[in-house]
């Protein structure tokens, strides 16, 4: 075995004793990425050691060097360190995780060969919070094993004396689902969506027409006809459907001629497409979890891949404290008259906390998620066409430009909508019709909202309109 600062922990090349020991023991595994010429994991380390007992008694802990990796712990690399991800990991015997350890240093998977890492944050894990995160790893490993009762003993316990907010908020759900056997059986439909009522409007109308029968939506409308040309086809649910997945793609191109007419079309127009690109790509990976029922969203159909959930949580993170806080630095240094330089992701820790894992349901978890979208796409709507040539580094070798970092929000999006797809497909997930129709409702909606952008209030009249449309006919579907 590899020797390492306690003879307890064992390396990546024994990973197989590792397993047999938390098969038989009931106790997951604890991975520790470390690096040792870095301050943050080295201090990590002497943590882990300090805490010996209690690491030792509840897990079974096994270091992988992040430096010069064999084979091994490269395989590791490769299925465990993604976009800025936590040294401390907990882990089954799969290798699918159980919770991420927040406030511990982050690392960043590099690219050529995926072979070694890049350090972004030191950390600030203390003894204190170790302890806690750990107890929420264990009540999280308890409610996913279904064993309900000790996962809501576990939660509560952290509630009620952990001194870590972070740890708390996490708590706080976990406890909430353990108490309803399990997490609370909403869909996505039901999240808050921000900032405007349209989207919200759109999703009353798709939640009323998924509760209807595949073999009824063929059947005769019952409810009042269309107006104007749309008289003649409002005989049922399908052309309903498709009068507002029309209605939606016009008020998306009345808007692009709103804005060509507008003062901000010379200076914004770029931009301006690259965030349409974004936000559209945003919604259709939202649109794969229509009709998906929260039970699915922890499965791990895929062998040391994401779970949704944990992908939902990866584009979160990715958006707004990795690659969109990198965005931010380099149009602040821009802005302030300095030349392009290495830009460490910690600032975003400092500046807006510690990310809370998204361990919701559908509904919290893309409520969250929607207010940072949403919170990201105005901040962005400040840059003008100009200061995409901005360049600013990362963990690449040299800088990059401020619209290849825009552009990348949005093909990231993509990217993990296809591994969604695939993860749906291998569990066999059934969509309905009627989900089918309302993605396609959802995804028009995307091009409506994307195409405002830059607009100021032109079509806000339109906008309600149409979104008090979508709920009465959301009213007449709940009562049929």
């Amino acid at each position: 075995m590899r020797e390492n600062s306690s003879p307890s922990w064992l390396s990546a090349a024994h990973f197989g004793h590792a397993q047999d020991l938390s098969q038989r023991t009931g106790k997951p595994i604890l991975l520790h990425f470390y690096a040792e010429s870095h301050s943050g994991p080295r201090e990590l380390r002497r943590i882990l050691d300090q805490e010996a007992g209690l690491v030792q008694t509840s897990t079974i802990p096994v270091h992988i060097n992040t430096e010069n990796p064999s084979a091994a712990e490269r395989d590791f690399i490769n299925n465990h360190i993604f976009i800025w991800s936590p040294t401390l990991q907990l882990v089954a015997p799969d290798g699918s995780r159980y919770h991420e350890f927040n406030h511990a240093p982050r690392h960043t998977r590099h690219s050529v060969g995926y072979r070694y890492t890049h350090q972004e944050v030191d950390g600030s894990l203390t003894p204190t919070k170790l302890r806690s995160q750990l107890k929420v790893g264990l009540a999280k490993q308890a409610l996913l094993t279904k064993a309900f009762d000790a996962a809501h003993s576990r939660a509560l316990e952290v509630v009620a004396t952990a001194d870590d907010e972070v740890a708390r908020a996490e708590a706080t759900n976990l406890a909430s689902a353990a108490a309803a056997g399990g997490l609370a059986g909403s869909t996505f439909l039901d999240a808050e969506f921000a900032p405007t009522p349209l989207a919200s409007a759109t999703a009353r109308f798709c939640q009323a027409m998924l509760a209807i029968p595949e073999d009824e939506v063929m059947a005769d409308w019952r409810h009042s006809p269309g107006t104007g040309d749309w008289r003649w086809y409002t005989d049922c649910l399908r052309e309903v459907v498709f009068q507002f997945d029309q209605k939606l793609v016009t008020l998306s191109n009345e808007a692009d001629q709103v804005f060509v007419r507008g003062s901000r079309h010379a200076g914004f127009g770029r931009t301006r497409a690259i965030l349409k690109h974004h936000h559209v790509a945003y919604r259709e990976l939202q649109a794969d979890f229509i009709g998906v029922p929260d039970a699915l969203i922890d499965e791990l159909p895929l062998r040391h891949a994401r779970s949704l959930r944990e992908n939902v949580f990866h584009c979160m993170l990715a958006e707004w404290w990795a690659h969109g806080e990198q965005i931010r630095n380099g149009l602040v240094l821009h802005r302030k008259g300095q030349e392009a330089a290495l830009i460490e992701a910690d600032q975003a820790i400092s500046r807006y906390g510690e990310p809370v894992s998204l361990f919701e349901d559908l509904a919290g978890m893309f409520t969250r998620y929607d207010h940072l979208h949403h919170r990201t796409l105005e901040l962005f709507s400040e840059i003008e066409d100009a200061e995409l040539a901005v360049r600013s580094q990362w963990w690449e070798p040299e800088p990059v430009t401020l619209q290849f970092r825009l552009d990348r929000l949005g093909w990231h999006l993509h990217d993990h909508a296809c591994t969604h797809k695939q993860i749906l497909q291998l569990l066999e997930h059934r969509s309905t019709l009627t989900a089918y129709f309302a993605q396609v409702i959802w995804k028009s909606l995307a091009r409506a909202e994307a195409a405002l952008l830059g607009t100021g209030d032109a079509l806000a009249e339109s906008t309600a309109a149409l979104a008090a449309e979508l709920d009465r006919r959301a009213i007449e579907l709940s009562g049929s």
